[in-house]
């Protein structure tokens, strides 16, 4: 499989050429690539789901904290009794 990206000036030359990706008959190079490149978005897309997993949980943990904080640093509990 043969996937690139190229740019360049038109006929008669003179402009520059950016090339990517697979510049030949494909072969092994090409699947180990793409491979590679299969592996690398797996592991970044399992690793922004976990950090934005963690995330929920801080936030819900803060507020939860922020509720019971407030409540423990009142001066008089639920039934009026001093703490």
């Amino acid at each position: 499989m043969t996937s690139g990206y190229s740019v360049g000036g038109g006929v008669g030359g003179g402009g520059s050429v950016l090339s990517l990706g697979g510049a030949g008959g494909g072969g092994e190079g090409d699947e180990k690539s793409e491979t590679l490149r299969d592996l690398f978005w797996t592991t970044y897309s399992k690793l922004d789901a976990v950090l934005q997993g963690l995330r929920v949980v801080w936030e819900v943990a803060s507020r939860i904290g922020g509720v019971s904080g407030s409540f423990l640093s009142s001066e008089k509990g639920r039934e009026g009794i001093e703490i």
